[in-house]
């Protein structure tokens, strides 16, 4: 996946970043595009777990994915079971970290989700295919 840094933050000031190109993704039979353009700040990590989480595993498509598939308003518990899914396939990542990160979501991101959903977060007013 080909990305750009932005000068774009969060609210929380996290950086954003920018697909570059379109990113095909299929996973359990089924396919969507990450458009060009899109930002995500890949994985929200709360920081009592960052120490135990690899930056690989914390900055991929799964991430990306997952951001994508909130912003566009896919229901959580399927946006989540998709990150669940790439992770799996993520196998130079350990399984442990990969289920810490799968629980990370299922349990703390209720508010990430909201956060997409509501008007004003930066993913919800940027143009996706500038």
């Amino acid at each position: 996946m080909k990305l750009e840094l932005t000068d774009k933050r969060t609210r929380s000031g996290t950086i954003l970043w920018r697909v570059a190109e379109a990113e095909p993704v299929k996973v359990a039979g089924q396919c969507f595009e990450i458009p060009a353009g899109f930002h995500t700040d890949f994985a929200s990590v709360p920081r009592f777990l960052q120490p135990f989480l690899c930056e690989r595993a914390i900055r991929s498509l799964p991430s990306v994915a997952h951001d994508f598939l909130y912003f566009q308003g896919t229901p959580k518990r399927i946006a989540d079971a998709v990150f669940f899914e790439l992770l799996a396939e993520m196998k130079d990542v350990p399984a442990w970290q990969r289920w810490i990160m799968f629980k990370a979501v299922e349990w703390f991101g209720d508010s990430a989700y909201a956060a997409h959903r509501r008007k004003g977060h930066p993913h919800k007013n940027q143009n996706r295919f500038d």
